[in-house]
């Protein structure tokens, strides 16, 4: 990344492949043996924001993205919900969220290229940062939802994500996810993905 006066440039090589459109177990395999190897990797003099960050976007929102007024002025459904993740995230203290692990931070299927049914690479980085690897877990398995899987890869990924998650993680990174996912879409009058999410907010979020 390179900050030139008040504009920030993220500098990345092109690499084959196309996004992710399928997802099948030899994928998941691959995601998760890369998961695994990123976990602890933090130098103990790298910068660790993660938490903090994470309860500002639930409190107050993000810069650009996870955007409370959005969902406050949509209608009485988001404007509940962005108050419930508000409630939640003031009482979050930030020693519950930290981590030592490498976090991609945007791990969806658009950040994944692959070539001829295999990944051939994880892209669009500027999220990275210091954290609980975890997070990208929850990412995967929530935007599962969007795609064709193979039997049981969603099934998979769920478990992959939570089994081993305590509820209060579990449950910040879903309001992180949910107010990301369903701001995005309001902002672009994409009323049937506000829909969607919301369905799914209903049946995943218990703040």
């Amino acid at each position: 990344m390179v900050d030139v006066d008040d504009v920030r440039f993220v500098i990345q090589e092109f690499m084959p492949g196309v996004p992710l459109e399928h997802v099948d177990h030899q994928l998941v395999d691959r995601l998760l043996d890369l998961h695994a190897r990123r976990l602890g990797l933090a130098r103990a003099g790298d910068p660790d924001h993660w938490a903090s960050t994470l309860i500002e976007t639930l409190t107050v929102g993000g810069e650009g993205y996870c955007l409370h007024s959005s969902l406050r002025d949509f209608d009485g459904r988001t404007r509940s919900l962005v108050e419930r993740v508000e409630a939640f995230g003031s009482a979050i203290d930030e020693a519950d969220l930290t981590g030592r692990d490498i976090v991609h931070g945007d791990l969806h299927s658009g950040n994944l290229l692959v070539t001829d049914g295999s990944l051939a690479a994880v892209v669009d980085t500027d999220f990275s940062a210091v954290g609980d690897a975890g997070f990208d877990l929850v990412t995967l398995a929530l935007t599962s939802l969007t795609l064709p899987c193979e039997p049981g890869v969603r099934t998979r990924l769920f478990s992959s994500a939570f089994d081993h998650l305590d509820d209060l993680r579990a449950q910040a990174y879903l309001a992180h996810l949910f107010l990301r996912v369903i701001d995005w879409p309001i902002r672009r009058h994409q009323v049937d993905e506000v829909e969607f999410w919301l369905a799914r907010a209903d049946e995943l979020l218990t703040i």
